[in-house]
Order: C-alpha cells, then structure tokens, then sequence
C-alpha cells in the first residue's frame, strides 16, 4: 500500500489494514503541521523529528497511565477480594 506523509508516497508492508495505514499517516501528517504552525521556519526534517518527538512523548504519557490504571485496578480487586465480596 502507498501512504503519503509529507506529500511522499511512501510504499508501506504492514500487518495492518488499509483503513489502518491511512489513519497513522493522518495522524503524522497531522502532527507534523502541528508542528510547522508553531515553528514555521522548521525544516522539513526538523518538523519531521519534532512531530516524531511529540508523538513518543505522548505514548510514553499513555502507557504511564495504562499502567497506572493496571494497578489501581488490582488494587481495587484486591480490596474487593479481601471483603469477601
């Protein structure tokens, strides 16, 4: 399948579907215009590795508070299995 991230057709073998695909390179493209409409001198790279940054920092946010959520979760069942109900 071809993607487009910064108007470059990408060829992309993926697991993924279609549907899929497209929505990543949105999702990036969408990024990395984020990105160049505060830093409007960026480079092409530079908005690239930045939109890239951005991206990882969130992730990195997300599985934080998944696990988060995980413990808290135990620790819920835990209190519920120790009042027997």
């Amino acid at each position: 399948m071809t993607v487009s991230v910064l108007d470059q057709n990408l060829t992309v073998r993926s697991d993924s579907n279609e549907d899929q695909l497209t929505r990543v390179s949105d999702f990036v493209n969408q990024k990395i215009r984020e990105v160049t409409s505060k830093a409007k001198n960026a480079s092409t790279l530079t908005a690239a590795l930045l939109a890239c940054m951005n991206i990882a920092n969130e992730y990195l946010q997300l599985r934080e508070a998944q696990a988060e959520a995980q413990n808290k979760v135990r620790e819920l069942v835990g209190l519920v299995a120790s009042q027997g109900l």
